[in-house]
């Protein structure tokens, strides 16, 4: 679920990784277990961890939406 994303860090790490723009991507969940998803080897690690992100806030903002409106009775 994409609203129990609660960080996403990226790390280039090297003269390699940083030609060739490979690196890691951290997902750190919520919830009592919390976990980490931990990708290496990702290219444009950066781009996909902001993408992440902005994926995750459309997702809350969407929903938190959709919780918020009430659904109105249809009159027949």
């Amino acid at each position: 679920n994409l609203a129990q994303i609660q960080d996403v860090a990226s790390e280039i790490k090297g003269f390699v990784g940083s030609i060739l723009n490979y690196g890691s991507i951290n997902i750190t969940t919520a919830g009592p277990d919390g976990h980490v998803f931990e990708m290496d080897f990702v290219r444009w690690p950066n781009l996909v961890a902001s993408t992440i992100i902005e994926l995750r806030d459309n997702y809350t903002r969407n929903h938190t939406k959709e919780i918020a409106t009430p659904v109105s009775p249809s009159s027949h």
